[in-house]
């Protein structure tokens, strides 16, 4: 199965999530309270509206950055959702998602889809692969994870696949799946793509998104250990002998 944009703007594209409210109420109130953590450092964060195709969008996130993430994209979809990226050079942050759901009182999705082109511990290059779904909701679950309503993910954590669930089943899930012999063959791409487009989520085709977003920028002073990196270099990171996307 293809990926976002055959995963060529993987490590973007790698973790990334969804919230149930349009684009442009969600950034305002992430520009608010992003702020809120950075303005005595002397940081701002500007806002403005963005045009073009994913691919387009995608860019504008570009450097990457280690250990502060200086760039927010949220993207209009055809659903009910809106899109968010960032720009970490390692990947996406999508579980803030969980506490975003929380203040705005709606649902949100983060997803993880990594391919496996890790081999071995010891190897120089590729990535551990991983699949991953998880469903917030608007309100902290007694007894539960914070506001997690439903989590399956499948991950090779440091060469050895695991498993993992919590939460009642939604209504579409058939558990059979979990049943597969090979622990990475229990939740597939196939399955993550199956789930979202349960809860009316395209999220592999780049057709879904809109041309419209909200792009969210810290202005001012950095944190002292922060690197940018660009996502060519981050990819070529991969190729040493490990593999490639």
């Amino acid at each position: 199965m293809k990926l976002l944009l055959d995963d060529r703007f993987a490590p973007i594209t790698s973790e990334f999530g969804f919230i149930e409210k349009d684009a442009a109420a969600v950034a305002e109130w992430f520009r608010e309270w992003d702020e809120s953590n950075v303005r005595g450092r002397g940081v701002v964060n500007e806002k403005r509206s963005v045009t073009g195709s994913l691919e387009q969008l995608l860019q504008m996130l570009e450097p990457l950055t280690t250990v502060e993430r200086r760039r927010h994209l949220f993207v209009s979809t055809r659903g009910a959702w809106t899109a968010y990226f960032d720009n970490g050079c390692d990947g996406g942050d999508a579980a803030r998602l969980a506490f975003f759901a929380l203040e705005l009182k709606v649902r949100a999705i983060r997803l993880v889809a990594v391919p496996d082109t890790r081999r071995g511990v010891a190897t120089v290059g590729g990535r551990f692969g991983g699949t991953i779904f998880e469903l917030y909701g608007p309100e902290e679950i007694p007894g539960g994870f914070l506001n997690s309503q439903r989590s399956v993910s499948v991950a090779n954590d440091g060469g050895r696949w695991r498993f993992d669930q919590h939460g009642p089943l939604l209504a579409f899930e058939d558990p059979a799946i979990f049943k597969a012999r090979t622990i990475r063959d229990r939740f597939s791409f196939e399955h993550l793509a199956r789930y979202l487009g349960q809860l009316g989520i395209d999220a592999f085709d780049a057709s879904f998104y809109e041309r419209t977003g909200v792009l969210v920028e810290r202005r001012g002073p950095h944190v002292p250990d922060m690197r940018e990196c660009s996502l060519e270099a981050v990819r070529a990171s991969w190729e040493h002998v490990g593999g490639h996307t």
